[in-house]
C-alpha cells in the first residue's frame, strides 16, 4: 500500500524514514523528518468517537511544526499521567540533559588520553625519568655551550698555523 505521509499542520509531504520493501505496512513505517500518532478519538469530539466509529486514524506532523507548536503540546509519562511541562520544556530540558552529558564524555575522554590506565606509581616512575632526561639535556647544552666559549677562546689566542687549529674549527 503507497501512501502519501502528509503533516496535517502545514501540509508537507514527509517520505519514508525506511524504504517500502523493506517495511511493507504504510501506515506503520515511520515518516523521516516527522513523527506519526494514532487516535481512536475520544469523547466530547464531534468527528471523531472510538464508541460510536470504531476506527483509528493515523496523522503525521514534520519536525518543524512540532517544534514551531512544542508550546501547545504537553508531555504525558509512561504511567499516562500529565504534568503541566510543555513539550517546548522538555525539548529544552532534553538540549540541556544532552548538551551536559556529551561535555562530561569530552571530559572523560581526556581524562583517559593523561591518564589511561596508569597508575600513580608509574605516572610518578615516568615523571622522574623525564625530569632525569630534561636534566641530561640541559646539562649537555650547558657543557656544550661552555665547550664552544673554549673553541673561541683557544682559537682567539692560536696561531692559524699550529695543526691543532684545524681541529678547533672543525669543532664548531
Amino acid at each position: 500500500m503507497t501512501i502519501t505521509r502528509t503533516c496535517i499542520v502545514c501540509g508537507k509531504i514527509l517520505n519514508s524514514s525506511v524504504p517500502e520493501d523493506i517495511y511493507d505496512d504504510g501506515l506503520e513505517n515511520p515518516p523521516g523528518g516527522g513523527i506519526f500518532f494514532h487516535t481512536s478519538g475520544n469523547y466530547g469530539s464531534t468527528v471523531l468517537d472510538s464508541i460510536v466509529d470504531h476506527i483509528t486514524v493515523t496523522g503525521y506532523i514534520c519536525d518543524e511544526c512540532l517544534k514551531e507548536r512544542a508550546g501547545s503540546l504537553y508531555v504525558q509519562d509512561d504511567e499516562r499521567s500529565y504534568s503541566d511541562t510543555t513539550f517546548m520544556i522538555y525539548l529544552q530540558e532534553k538540549k540541556e540533559l544532552y548538551q551536559k552529558l556529551k561535555e562530561e564524555e569530552m571530559t572523560k575522554k581526556a581524562e583517559n588520553k593523561i591518564t589511561k590506565n596508569i597508575s600513580d606509581d608509574v605516572f610518578l616512575e615516568l615523571l622522574g625519568k623525564f625530569m632525569n632526561s630534561y636534566y641530561e639535556i640541559a646539562k649537555l647544552k650547558a657543557e656544550n655551550d661552555q665547550l664552544a666559549k673554549i673553541v673561541e677562546l683557544a682559537k682567539k689566542h692560536m696561531d692559524k698555523e699550529h695543526p691543532a687549529y684545524a681541529l678547533l674549527e672543525l669543532a664548531e
